[in-house]
């Protein structure tokens, strides 16, 4: 397995309301913590070309956001 740079993806937004949301069996698939996951986060959005502070991402949270993803195990180093 590479641990080349991970290869840019086009932005894309998603908005999920509860009229609509139906859950998926994806045992990956987990929530956030909003401090303990912020490295995660922070590296994805690195990936797509954006920053993000540790202010930004609790500031979301403040506003009433959560957030889950699919989180699997790397072989490579952070």
């Amino acid at each position: 397995m590479s641990c080349e740079e991970p290869e840019r993806v086009p932005y894309l937004g998603l908005v999920c309301r509860r009229e609509v949301f139906r859950p998926a069996a994806i045992r990956t698939a987990r929530w956030l913590d909003p401090r303990g996951d912020f490295h995660l986060v922070r590296a994805r959005w690195a990936n797509s070309g954006t920053s993000l502070s540790i202010e930004e991402w609790l500031g979301f949270w403040d506003q009433g956001y959560e957030y889950c993803a699919v989180v699997e195990e790397s072989p490579c180093p952070m």
